[in-house]
């Protein structure tokens, strides 16, 4: 009977932590080692030698588990992925809940490792594929586009700031213009790149279209959305999308005594900034997203906010079903119950 081993690894900006687990012929779960090593391509190989030393060369019976902390973990996936390893990339959402269900107190780097490996043989997991080199670009220019929108927002205002001010600097006055006059030519040449890339794929142009039709939606929403959560690829609920973009409800109690209810933000912090001013409009010609803001509203009258945190939350639903199905908009579907 081969031999299941599974590596955990807990995944930081300059090195990662390792537990490898292997269940024994009574089925408990034995340690066949725990080590840490740099997040760089020499700690790669490092990790890899370590490994198949450990399985002593059951090589095809190795999983390797692993949390979508941020970036960090993209350059390890792909290069076990390229050696023909089995890779499982976690949504850190589910590591929570897992964590939680197993009630620990302890929380460090070499632990954290340890109960992933745990959780590689008690879940059922979906193998990690890379996203395409198509995702990827449109993800950059998106991310791009975003850092630079703030980045003149920024300068903008400081020349608002010193157009107002009694003694103005012509000199500055003249920096902050070719500044702004510069971010402005790069957000548009990185939009018609990200358009003629989009253009060359049919079927991701005909999902565009669709989700356009959502009113409050535009071209620069639906891209964003598809890049950022790679076309929903780690996705098999609603509830799991909606707590990786940080848009899902934390509640705190303690004892006797409960504070608001807030969102987590524990996620994805572009897709809440690309939802937030589409929310806005959807508010007022959304109809699915108009109700319920009326009803949160009416609940809530001094948070109008929330209202608008549920449209958000709403639109990435519709975004998701209406790219899952193919289909344009319908305000009268029924979109069931909010999350």
């Amino acid at each position: 009977m081969e031999k299941r081993f599974v590596a955990g690894l807990d995944i930081a900006k300059d090195k990662f932590d390792v537990s490898i687990k292997v269940k024994k012929e009574d089925g408990s779960l034995a340690i066949k080692g725990s080590s840490h090593f740099s997040n760089d391509k020499e700690g790669f190989d490092k990790f890899l030698a370590w490994v198949f030393k450990r399985t002593k060369g059951e090589n095809n019976g190795l999983h390797i588990l692993m949390e979508a902390t941020g970036v960090y973990y993209e350059e390890l996936a792909h290069y076990l992925y390229e050696q023909q390893i089995r890779v499982y990339v976690v949504l850190p959402n589910k590591v929570r809940n897992y964590l939680r269900s197993l009630n620990i107190k302890t929380k460090t780097d070499k632990t954290d490792a340890h109960l992933l490996a745990q959780m590689g043989f008690e879940q059922t997991l979906t193998p990690w594929k890379p996203m395409s080199g198509q995702y990827i670009e449109l993800r950059d220019l998106t991310r791009a586009i975003l850092a630079l929108q703030k980045d003149l927002v920024i300068i903008k205002s400081r020349l608002h700031a010193l157009l107002y001010s009694k003694n103005k600097s012509e000199r500055v006055r003249n920096i902050y213009e070719r500044e702004i006059a510069f971010i402005e030519k790069s957000i548009e040449e990185l939009r018609k790149e990200r358009k003629k890339l989009t253009d060359k794929d049919p079927m991701l142009k005909e999902k565009i279209k669709n989700l356009t039709t959502i009113k409050g939606v535009g071209f620069d929403t639906a891209i964003g959305i598809i890049a950022e959560t790679n076309g929903f690829e780690l996705f098999t609920s609603q509830r799991q999308l909606v707590s990786y973009a940080g848009l899902d409800v934390s509640h705190n109690q303690s004892g006797t005594k409960t504070r608001a209810s807030h969102i987590s933000k524990k996620g994805n912090a572009r897709i809440r900034h690309l939802l937030f001013m589409p929310a806005i409009s959807a508010v007022a010609y959304n109809k699915p997203i108009r109700l319920l803001h009326q009803r949160i509203k009416e609940r809530n009258p001094k948070h109008p906010i929330k209202g608008v945190v549920a449209g958000m939350r709403k639109l990435l639903l519709q975004i998701y079903t209406l790219y899952k199905k193919g289909q344009p908009f319908d305000e009268d579907y029924k979109w069931g119950k909010e999350i």
